[in-house]
């Protein structure tokens, strides 16, 4: 096994060493540059490595100075401290933050914020939330509920493409119509 990115050698058809991978690696990017003698990495995001000791990381991929080092503790920083949150709706929707900012970040704790939808869910409404100075926004149909429209708005924080290194939208149904951001 290839633990560093979840690999594994087969021969192939052709009775060479293939590498196949079992599913994909977790990853994050680096915060700062990693030092050669250093104890501690700083990265965006250290959900994947929270159970998970003893487990690889690939610093440098694809490099010549490439390095591999085990996970032996992990904790959150207070970087996301202070990381804003705005929200915007016009319509039937209510849309609320408990802070202006994520909070609360400390060593166990990620930064974190609650997020609270409420209301009648009009069609062409549009909401906004603004985390990080990055818009992301949910377009409403007559169709949507209040828990289904929380559900989507969360899914759309999780799949933006800078967003998603380090900020979490965490919702589930039991949950309704609140969305708990963290980083």
């Amino acid at each position: 096994m290839l633990q560093s990115f979840n690999g594994y050698l087969i021969f192939n058809a052709k009775g060479e060493i293939s590498v196949k991978v079992d599913k994909r690696a977790d990853g994050s990017s680096l915060l700062a540059p990693a030092n050669v003698v250093g104890v501690s990495l700083l990265v965006e995001d250290v959900i994947p490595w929270q159970n998970k000791r003893n487990a690889q990381i690939l610093i440098g991929a694809h490099l010549k100075q490439s390095e591999v080092r085990r996970v032996v503790d992990w904790s959150f920083s207070s970087f996301g401290n202070g990381i804003t949150v705005t929200v915007n709706s016009i319509g039937g929707i209510v849309i609320s933050s408990t802070s202006a900012t994520l909070m609360g970040g400390s060593p166990t704790t990620p930064a974190s914020t609650l997020i609270t939808l409420s209301g009648t869910p009009t069609a062409g409404q549009t909401l906004t939330l603004t985390i990080d100075g990055i818009a992301v926004s949910y377009p409403t149909t007559a169709e949507d509920d209040i828990v289904a429209v929380a559900g989507l708005l969360a899914a759309t924080i999780n799949g933006h493409p800078i967003l998603r290194r380090y900020i979490r939208a965490d919702w589930n149904e039991a949950q309704g119509a609140q969305i708990y951001l963290y980083c």
